[in-house]
């Protein structure tokens, strides 16, 4: 019960705290939490903490029971009014919390079926720093009931697989690549976990939404060098159209789903050549018209892509790309970026073809940056690093497209 109430007093901070605001449509207190950031908010609204019968305690609490009943309701299939001898068999379900790097102590190897997995979003949420406005409350209100949770100040930051440049401030190089290996060393350590577990004939199940190609190439690396072939890949429209994360913004709505399953160890290498990127390229555009069809559009065509070519690159991996280390002398192994950026290429010639209707035209490159940045993004803002890679593709310099063409503008 104390637990419960726990969370009932989180409830009544989320609502309560001095970055909370007034949702005008809903006539309702926006939680801090209506964003995946800490948003500032220079009018803030306050809820009665004292009415007996529509306070915030009671609202609360009714939150808490809702959640409850509504896992007990997902809950009641599963569970049939008369079982069988043979259902009753089946050994109960059972919830660890460990390291999903480290699950030797938890599962032994090849025994797991299938493996589900919704990975950390690379830089698009810090979920500790987050956390920490929960925890300081949990740990007064719980602490002493789970005291191995709530041992140290604040939660642990270096431990999730997160790209947090914050981490790296101080330190030689660039905070940002730091932040992009430390990502990438973290999911290759989790991912070649669950390929030690799962058996040979299991899958995996892999949800990412991603709008930056770098996310994208270290997710990628890290599912090809432990031993995973994508096999296929959907999105899935997983946002609210009135969500503030994607609105005004070019956000992603769907969530792609990667279906994995083990490869074959002994692969001989390939050679990143014209018959492979020939393979890449078909493979982007049949996907694209697929998605289409199926009424995804935006940015979310261009990333739903990313997951088909990945499942090319992994029937052909280890890839060996053109350049040679010059400490070793051997090809550099291929980034995934390379094949992401055909695929995007390949999404951008497909579309014009579709506002062309098929017909034989051509734009200069700053009006073709223009058109296809409204048609892929919809909408004023989006990273200038996508603004970049875009301007590459249509044969252009984003920076003469803020200074000469003045058709954008950089903060």
């Amino acid at each position: 019960v104390r637990t419960y109430l726990g969370l009932v007093l989180d409830k009544c901070a989320d609502y309560n705290s001095s970055l909370a605001s007034w949702h005008a449509a809903r006539l309702a207190v926006r939680n801090t939490y209506d964003r995946h950031d800490f948003g500032l908010a220079w009018s803030f609204t306050e809820m009665n903490m004292a009415l007996r019968d529509r306070g915030a305690f009671p609202w609360a609490l009714s939150q808490v029971v809702d959640a409850y009943e509504g896992l007990c309701k997902l809950l009641e299939p599963s569970r049939p009014l008369f079982p069988s001898e043979e259902w009753q068999k089946r050994p109960p379900a059972r919830v660890e919390r460990a390291n999903a790097a480290n699950l030797r102590h938890l599962l032994p190897d090849a025994s797991v079926d299938a493996v589900v997995v919704d990975p950390p979003y690379g830089n698009n949420v810090m979920y500790a720093e987050l956390s920490d406005f929960f925890y300081v409350w949990l740990k007064r209100s719980v602490g002493d009931l789970y005291p191995d949770w709530f041992s140290s100040e604040l939660t642990d930051k270096h431990q999730e697989a997160v790209a947090n440049p914050a981490l790296f401030k101080g330190a030689k190089g660039n905070p940002r690549e730091q932040a992009t290996r430390d990502y990438l060393l973290k999911m290759r350590r989790a991912f070649r976990e669950m390929r030690r577990v799962v058996k040979p004939q299991g899958a995996m199940a892999v949800m990412f939404t991603h709008r930056e190609t770098d996310m994208w190439n270290a997710l990628g690396l890290a599912l090809l060098e432990t031993g995973w072939e994508v096999g296929a890949a959907w999105p899935v429209h997983t946002e609210s159209e009135h969500s503030l994360h994607p609105a005004r913004k070019n956000a992603a709505r769907s969530t792609i789903l990667l279906f994995c399953r083990p490869r074959d160890a002994s692969a001989e290498p390939s050679f990143w050549d014209q018959d492979l990127q020939g393979k890449v390229r078909a493979e982007a555009r049949k996907r694209a018209q697929e998605y289409q069809q199926a009424g995804i559009e935006g940015v979310d065509l261009y990333l739903a892509t990313y997951g088909p070519v990945l499942g090319v690159l992994s029937r052909h991996w280890p890839i060996h790309s053109a350049e040679v280390d010059p400490e070793t002398g051997r090809p550099r192994p291929l980034e995934p970026e390379a094949a992401l950026s055909i695929a995007r290429r390949e999404v951008f010639a497909l579309r014009k073809e579709q506002m062309l209707s098929g017909r034989p035209a051509s734009w200069d490159p700053a009006t073709e940056w223009y058109l296809l940045a409204w048609d892929a993004f919809r909408a004023r803002e989006f990273p200038f690093d996508d603004a970049r890679k875009l301007a590459i593709s249509t044969g252009t310099d984003v920076t003469e497209l803020i200074q000469r063409d003045r058709l954008l503008g950089r903060k």
